[in-house]
């Protein structure tokens, strides 16, 4: 699951985690593979690289509902993640199984 931010995106200027182009060429190199990119509705990822603040705090728990859910309805049982292990309560409760973690190194 990615969260759309324009600036990154399109810069791919990312400290952290996966590019969009990362990311997808990862999920090729394996049989089967589910990249799910979500959109914020608001300005938030422009206020976010103006400032350098992060604004997302406050949707972290309805974007983690909203994507649990998508790959609940697709089918997705246990999977494995790109990017660093990181807790998320009530996973499970969608059905929803982190098997491997796979870092930007990997």
């Amino acid at each position: 699951v990615h969260m759309e931010n324009i600036f990154k995106d399109v810069l791919q200027e990312y400290k952290r985690g996966f590019s969009v182009n990362s990311a997808l060429n990862k999920i090729s190199e394996v049989e089967t593979g589910v990249f799910l990119l979500l959109r914020k509705q608001d300005n938030q990822a422009i206020l976010e690289n103006i400032d350098n603040q992060d604004y997302s705090s406050k949707d972290d728990g309805r974007t983690f509902g909203i994507g649990a859910q998508i790959l609940a309805d697709l089918g997705v049982t246990n999977m494995k993640s790109l990017g660093n292990p990181r807790k998320w309560p009530g996973l499970d409760g969608f059905g929803l199984n982190i098997t491997e973690y796979i870092n930007t190194e990997s």
